[in-house]
């Protein structure tokens, strides 16, 4: 019973989603791309200025340790999902002065979450953080996109007593498909 509720939801969820979305917004199915990262994803719009975005890739490695540090491996490849959450909140000033909308440009605030899955010697962990950010169009296929911000929680998942706060940057190149 509670298996067909949950089908349920989603099911509807999944259709109220598909219908109100604004047709002003782009669904984008990428790839990005940095020094420290490659990753596939997509962004799903919800309302005009509310959107979902969900990666998967690989990246540098996360290590949280106890006594409340955050260290960040570079070149110590792990697989990571990422889902966050953007409100634009320049885009209907956007739209009003003609500006370009190709692939969802904007000023934003974000909330997101990333796991980063436990390998070679490393704990699994979670990072969720608000910050701010751009998405700016390059042309009709490429985009970068950066954030910052001073609000970022890490959680060591084999030892939930680890954590560490730390402020976030982030930088991106993505392709379109």
């Amino acid at each position: 019973m509670i298996k067909k509720i949950v089908i349920g939801v989603l099911l509807l969820s999944t259709w109220a989603f598909r219908t109100y979305a604004q047709k002003t917004e782009t669904r984008l199915f990428k790839i990005e791309a940095f020094v420290d990262k490659l990753a596939l994803g997509y962004e799903l719009p919800f309302t005009q200025v509310v959107l979902l975005d969900v990666t998967g890739g690989i990246c540098g490695t996360v290590d949280v340790t106890g006594d409340g540090r955050f260290n960040y491996y570079f070149w110590k490849f792990n697989p990571f999902v990422r889902g966050e959450l953007r409100f634009y909140v320049n885009k209907r000033r956007r739209m009003a002065r003609g500006r370009t909308m190709v692939n969802n440009t904007g000023s934003f605030v974000g909330i997101q979450s990333k796991l980063f899955f436990g390998r070679g010697g490393y704990d699994a962990s979670l990072c969720n953080e608000v910050h701010f950010g751009q998405q700016i169009s390059i042309d009709d296929k490429f985009f970068f996109r950066y954030h910052i911000g001073l609000l970022g929680v890490a959680l060591n998942l084999s030892e939930k007593r680890y954590k560490a706060s730390y402020p976030s940057l982030g930088f991106s190149f993505g392709y379109v498909f």
